[in-house]
């Protein structure tokens, strides 16, 4: 188990920005996982669009949505194989929201640290929502925004792929933008 009180402290209660390297001695959530998520959501809507996945592929494509619907991974897939089969090689991005709604091991992930993150005191519990980015895309499709207050963003890389994450001021967001 990580060190909650190392999370909290570090964040000053999740208030703040921080980087805790090698914070999982393995992700709590595994390449298999990931691939059975995608085998459930492609059953369950057989091709038809759902309104909490998204392919971008310099800009959000539907087509290539209905592909990642319509091509469940297979039985002996691997994840970066699978994504590279349905987007072609191509930079993209893959996001599925909601994802506790299609995995146990999602689903208790978060409930555990939600848990833990409040000492046990059900007053204190944060409202979860798990999301899914995959990708190869080199920046977030969706460009430099705001996260709202209420937001409290846990990134946990699956793969140990390097990712970057920009952070910047509401002053400097301003400015740039």
């Amino acid at each position: 188990m990580s060190d909650w009180a190392e999370l909290l402290e570090r964040t000053n209660g999740l208030r703040h920005s921080a980087v805790l390297r090698n914070f999982f001695v393995s992700p709590p959530i595994d390449e298999d996982e990931v691939l059975e998520i995608f085998r459930r959501v492609s059953r369950r809507n057989d091709g038809r669009l759902m309104s909490t996945l998204r392919a971008y592929q310099g800009g959000r494509r539907e087509q290539l949505e209905h592909r990642v619907l319509r091509r469940a991974p297979a039985s002996n897939a691997k994840l970066d194989t699978w994504f590279s089969e349905i987007f072609k090689g191509r930079p993209s991005a893959l996001i599925l929201n909601r994802v506790e709604r299609w995995s146990v091991a999602v689903a208790d992930f978060p409930a555990t640290l939600n848990l833990a993150l409040a000492d046990g005191d059900p007053s204190r519990l944060n409202a979860i929502e798990c999301v899914l980015f995959m990708g190869d895309y080199g920046f977030s499709p969706f460009g430099i925004h705001l996260d709202y207050d209420s937001t409290r963003v846990l990134h946990i890389p699956l793969l140990g792929a390097p990712k970057t994450m920009y952070l910047w001021s509401d002053a400097e967001f301003e400015q740039a933008t």
